[in-house]
């Protein structure tokens, strides 16, 4: 009788798993429209912390790059910094020289920087194109298509 219980209770179990394998298959993978959506609010996650630490400190952080800054800024300003885009590529982190302004950039999908477009505003087509947060502003992000 104790064969047939636990023989019964491991082809329910059996049973029982297969039925939750085919019903919760893994997640598709991210779109470039979703990861463009996550890369743009962790930029502005990102230059809140920046802009907080503008507040308390009369100007915004010098740090020579990504790099640096997350010193400055972490855990005070932000409690874990975004350091990569959806894309897995580091954020660039470019401040001016004065204290007054800065930019954050992502590479967007293709991973490459392009710092000759980073001066054109507007909406960008395609995913490829760096995306741009200009002192709190996005100066150059993707077209939600």
């Amino acid at each position: 009788m104790r064969t047939i219980f636990f023989t019964l209770i491991s082809l329910i179990g059996l049973f029982c798993s297969a039925a939750v394998s085919q019903s919760s298959p893994h997640p598709p993978p991210a779109t470039d429209q979703e990861r463009a959506g996550w890369t743009l609010s962790d930029m502005r996650t990102l230059g809140t912390a920046i802009e907080a630490y503008a507040v308390d400190l009369g100007g915004y952080p010098k740090a020579a790059g990504l790099d640096a800054l997350i010193p400055l800024i972490q855990p005070v300003y932000i409690r874990r910094a975004p350091v990569r885009d959806a894309w897995g590529n580091a954020y660039v982190y470019v401040p001016a020289a004065d204290g007054k302004a800065y930019r954050i950039v992502s590479a967007g999908s293709d991973g490459k920087t392009d710092p000759a477009t980073w001066d054109v505003r507007g909406e960008q087509a395609e995913y490829e194109a760096d995306a741009v947060l200009d002192s709190g502003s996005f100066s150059r992000g993707w077209r939600n298509r």
